[in-house]
């Protein structure tokens, strides 16, 4: 029996896109056109952080919006065995956590890799059988 491994994308698997000087959700009109368009450029252009071990489990915040983009930018480095979860639930660490959870336990996933250290704290938490690994900004 092989142990399933688990990944993050972004910040894990894929370089993580900067940080917006304030939150999508307080941006109106021209200012939300000029940062999705920004994001679309570095989701064009963002480089790989982590080969993953193939065949793997991804799991991420994405929402099934960026199934599209996520999917190209996998297959344009390369990445072709592995199954992908994207989260059904609204953007927020309480969501990813939960929607985390429930795929680690249901996929048996043994290893996980996390760029979030308040998602990885809570996650070992829950599912102590798993080994969790945090993937920071040195890598």
């Amino acid at each position: 029996m092989s142990i399933k491994i688990g990944y993050d994308f972004d910040g894990v698997i894929c370089e993580s896109e900067p940080k917006p000087a304030k939150s999508y959700f307080k941006m109106k009109g021209d200012e939300r056109k000029l940062y999705n368009e920004l994001s679309e450029a570095f989701e064009a252009t963002a480089e790989i952080k982590i080969m993953p071990l193939q065949p793997c489990c991804i799991i991420t915040g994405r929402t099934l919006s960026y199934k599209e983009a996520t999917e190209t930018w996998l297959e344009n480095h390369n990445i072709t065995q592995y199954k992908i979860f994207y989260n059904p639930y609204a953007a927020t660490r309480k969501n990813m956590i939960t929607h985390k959870v429930s795929i680690i336990i249901k996929e048996r996933i043994a290893v996980f890799y996390e760029d979030d250290p308040v998602i990885l704290k809570t996650l070992s938490r829950r599912i102590p059988e798993c080994n969790f690994f945090l993937v920071g900004e040195d890598l």
